[in-house]
């Protein structure tokens, strides 16, 4: 009975363990496309931005319906939800790293600094 309860927490221990380490390889592949993921986001929202101001030039030049400028602003709120979503996923996966790894600032990946001008 103790050898099979040992051989149960054996099993037990090596799933365990397998998790983690799964966890921790996808938490860390996913960190290390962020910052491309954060980068694209990023230029969307500009090329996003740069597109409302002609799509409004345009409009006030009745040279465009007010329907053509709608939907630029609606390709732009979603340019900037991927960029939220990106960096969000960011943070998550940085915190699944911390959590499996029992590192709170060892892990420290490299910030897209145009991405954090983009949102503000």
């Amino acid at each position: 009975m103790a050898d099979r309860n040992r051989g149960l927490l054996q099993a037990d221990e090596a799933l365990a363990r397998r998790r983690i380490r799964e966890g921790v390889t996808a938490a860390w592949s996913a960190q290390q496309a962020a910052p491309a993921t954060i980068e694209a986001a990023s230029a969307a929202v500009q090329a996003g931005d740069q597109a409302l101001r002609d799509a409004r030039l345009r409009y006030r030049a009745l040279v465009e319906p007010i329907t053509e400028l709608l939907l630029v602003q609606r390709d732009l709120q979603a340019a900037r939800a991927s960029l939220y979503t990106a960096l969000i996923s960011q943070a998550i996966e940085r915190a699944v790293l911390e959590r499996e790894t029992g590192q709170e600032d060892g892990i420290n990946p490299p910030q897209a600094p145009r991405a954090r001008a983009a949102v503000e």
